[in-house]
């Protein structure tokens, strides 16, 4: 008898909390994406009808098309907007892309791979995101191949550059919240953030300032491949978050030789005075290191270090899957029962 198979599968709902940068509209989130999706510009339909107008498409690390647009949006709007929220999926897929096979065969010494195309008018899923938004807070769950920065991504295009944009000129930031009280956030002072696994040949400290040590180690005696330890893509996400100059950034992947193994280490450091007794607050951080994995991050304050699931309010639920996929009515009432619990902890203030 074959085990069966389960039926739920824990995943971790992750608290954010967004802003509007320069400068505030005015508006919560839920509010203006709501107004987005319900606008209509020169007589064409709203974005919440028709998902080609959703659609962002980007150009992909290797020259292809990256596709994202939001999905199943279920939206509660009451007339005075109040208790209320903004439900939906982020999808992520590459247009025309192949998916790899390992084909078995009975006593066959070695097995083929091969690829197939996704069927007429269907498309490979490369990622999957659940978003939950009340008012400025965004619950989070988020799929195996997504990507942190996604969702933030997608909302800045949506709200002002896509093409019912009505707030062009400002840029959506969503900021993790620390899994520490405030009296504690406030009362710990950063010694240091590292971004990244140390490198093998050593690290690099750095007191008030940043500073970006890309190594360069022999490659390996197998002169049949070239070794890269970080994916030049994640290497420019991480050096575009680090160092606020574009063109530096480009520069210095530009000076490294294709075949090079490449290792990552980065350290921000704060000097504080001996006879001050400021801090600078776990909080100063969380928008630097907001779209990095958390087994990225390390960061060392006064009482030790704070990585993994502490640097980031989450809560792990059981969720339902069918096909192998989580259920979308079971992770919306995970994040709703997720949010109450964020209340009640006093993550969020309402």
């Amino acid at each position: 008898m074959s085990e069966a198979k389960p039926t739920k599968r824990v995943s971790r709902v992750i608290y954010r909390n967004a802003t509007f940068q320069p400068t505030a509209v005015g508006l919560t989130l839920e509010v203006a994406i709501r107004r987005t999706l319900a606008s209509s510009v020169d007589g064409k339909p709203t974005l919440s009808s028709n998902w080609q107008s959703r659609r962002m498409i980007t150009a992909g690390s290797s020259g292809e098309d990256e596709c994202l647009l939001i999905n199943h949006v279920r939206d509660t709007a009451s007339a005075d907007e109040s208790r209320s929220y903004i439900f939906g999926e982020l999808v992520g897929y590459r247009p025309g892309s192949f998916l790899p096979l390992l084909l078995e065969a009975e006593h066959s010494p070695e097995l083929d791979i091969d690829s197939v195309p996704a069927p007429d008018r269907q498309q490979f899923l490369d990622a999957l995101t659940f978003w939950l938004i009340i008012d400025d807070h965004v619950m989070v769950v988020q799929g195996a191949n997504a990507r942190r920065r996604q969702l933030e991504d997608y909302l800045a295009w949506l709200l002002a550059a896509g093409p019912h944009a009505l707030f062009s000129g400002t840029s959506v930031v969503l900021i993790d919240k620390m899994a520490l009280t405030s009296e504690r956030r406030k009362a710990l002072g950063v010694k240091s953030i590292t971004i990244g696994p140390p490198p093998a040949n050593g690290r690099t400290e750095v007191d008030g300032r940043t500073r970006v040590e890309v190594v360069q180690k022999e490659t390996d005696v197998h002169r049949d491949a070239a070794l890269d330890t970080v994916d030049r893509g994640v290497l420019r996400r991480i050096l575009d978050v680090v160092i606020a100059d574009h063109s530096k950034a480009e520069r210095l992947l530009s000076e490294i030789p294709p075949d090079q193994e490449v290792n990552v280490k980065v350290r921000f450091g704060f000097r504080r005075s001996r006879k001050s007794v400021e801090r600078v607050p776990l909080d100063a951080v969380s928008e630097a290191v907001r779209n990095l994995e958390d087994q990225d991050i390390s960061i060392e304050t006064d009482d030790g270090q704070v990585s993994g699931d502490s640097l980031r309010v989450s809560q792990q639920a059981r969720i339902a899957i069918k096909h192998g996929l989580l259920d979308r009515e079971d992770v919306l009432r995970a994040m709703i029962s997720s949010y109450k619990s964020f209340v009640e902890k006093g993550y969020i203030k309402v």
